[in-house]
């Protein structure tokens, strides 16, 4: 009789760590969006940026309003999900940025778990927009079960909180204390 063992596939992504967001990680949070390439830059934000003007890096680095799960390449920050709420929408709105060199590896899959598991453990949705030539996210969207509708140009979804959350991660205490 011949076995064939199979290995388990090691993620792409294991060495890194996944968490919150602090805001001691301002810094590293900044560098994750001053190294992006100009069409990640294009695909983040839907206009050209060149430049981040004060607004903008005040919003990319308040990790204590926002809610942000970030990867760490040791002291890297290679990729962000974050979920922001509005008191003008029912829903929040998700955004992951990827650093340009760890793209196609699940990394923005994994982040966009965590954030909007997170968001929906005391909130009833998550929306976001994807532009329609953003292939990779789209498809990470779909492979999820959601669906994308066209909508003034971008490709816009909603993950509403089910009856029982299919992405339960473990909360410290810390971050119970910023979810209450």
């Amino acid at each position: 009789m011949n076995m064939t063992v199979v290995q388990p596939r090691r993620s792409r992504t294991a060495d890194l760590a996944l968490r919150r967001a602090t805001p001691d990680d301002a810094d590293a949070l900044m560098a994750l969006y001053e190294g992006l390439g100009a069409e990640s830059r294009y695909r983040r934000f839907f206009r050209s940026t060149p430049r981040y003007d004060a607004s903008l890096r005040s919003h990319i680095t308040d990790a204590a309003a926002t809610l942000v799960w970030a990867a760490f390449d040791g002291d890297r920050c290679v990729g962000e999900a974050r979920v922001v709420a509005s008191t003008r929408q029912p829903c929040a709105d998700l955004a992951v940025t990827i650093a340009d060199d760890y793209h196609g590896r699940g990394l923005g899959s994994r982040l966009a778990r965590r954030a909007v598991g997170d968001h929906l453990r005391t909130n009833e949705c998550v929306s976001f927009s994807i532009l329609p030539d953003n292939t990779s996210a789209a498809r990470m969207a779909r492979s999820h079960g959601l669906r994308l509708k066209l909508d003034q140009g971008t490709l816009d979804g909603v993950v509403n909180r089910p009856a029982e959350l299919p992405y339960d991660f473990p909360i410290s205490a810390d971050d119970q204390r910023r979810v209450a």
